[in-house]
């Protein structure tokens, strides 16, 4: 059941993050970083589903909002680390106290969980899913990578453009990439509002166009504030993709097995991207890329 997913697939990744800074070899931190990998898959699918549930008991669009606590999630990591440098309190140090402080809520929120009472319309879907065509299944993986595709490139290399274009301290640049997580979680916090009046076809062409602009800005800024808004907006602008691919794929007619094959999508498009920006970075600059 989901529930459980969400409890076993949220521990599992929160009781493992320490070990990426006590790991000794090259070797031991590829195998965490890949047990992490699949147990924030897990967790991703889990908590979609449960959000997809949550959608389907309300009249007006809720997701966004729903995805915004991921994003103030990420906006709390990127501030506690850019602090936590600053002060001078070690990685180890930082990933033990955050392992703490993310099993305990996953333990305070096992009881408010959809249980598996609430998931017998899932169950029905799964055995359609079986029959799910192929080019809705190429349709979805595509739609996930792209999803992933308009948030990866700034939310990863956000911090480094911040090095690179004026040549910052690693504390100072960090604010790049929470500019850009702040843009994401007030994005998210608004667009439930704006889909329900302009329709998703519209407010997804809204998104793109805002995004297109704060990336702009953001990469050829003359200061490091200009930067920052930049990425703020670019952020705010695409903030609403990957909800809108989370709805539609449980909307496809294989409910939470849609939403899985989209997550697998939005991965190779983690896969694909960052290598794809390392590439173009080598040949070019971040900004560039």
């Amino acid at each position: 059941p989901m529930d459980a997913a969400v409890l076993v697939g949220g521990c599992t990744l929160s009781v493992l993050l320490p070990f990426v800074a006590v790991a000794s070899t090259a070797a031991m931190l590829f195998v965490t970083l890949v047990m992490i990998g699949i147990a924030d898959a897990i967790t991703d699918v889990a908590c979609n589903d449960q959000a997809v549930l949550v959608q389907q008991g309300r009249t007006g669009s809720v997701l966004t909002r729903l995805h915004a606590c991921w994003s103030i999630g990420t906006l709390s990591g990127g501030i506690a680390a850019g602090v936590a440098q600053a002060v001078g309190i070690g990685f180890r140090t930082q990933l033990i106290a955050t392992s703490l402080v993310l099993v305990t809520l996953m333990v305070w929120v096992r009881t408010r969980l959809y249980d598996d009472a609430h998931h017998a319309a899932a169950r029905s879907h799964e055995k359609a899913a079986r029959h799910l065509r192929p080019s809705l299944t190429a349709i979805l993986l595509v739609c996930g990578a792209l999803a992933v595709l308009t948030e990866l490139p700034a939310t990863e290399w956000a911090t480094l453009v911040m090095v690179e274009r004026y040549g910052l301290s690693n504390s100072a640049a960090v604010w790049g990439f929470v500019g850009f997580a702040a843009g994401m979680v007030v994005g998210r916090l608004g667009w439930d509002g704006v889909l329900d009046r302009v329709g998703e076809r519209r407010g997804q062409t809204l998104g793109a166009l805002r995004s297109l602009t704060g990336l702009v800005v953001g990469c050829t800024g003359i200061a490091p504030w200009v930067t920052v808004v930049g990425f703020f907006v670019a952020a705010m602008g695409c903030s609403v993709f990957f909800p809108l691919m989370v709805r539609r794929a449980s909307a496809s007619a294989a409910g939470a097995f849609g939403v899985g094959i989209m997550a697998a999508g939005s991965r190779v498009g983690t896969l694909t991207g960052s290598p794809a920006m390392g590439a173009l970075s080598d040949a070019w600059t971040r900004s560039a890329a």
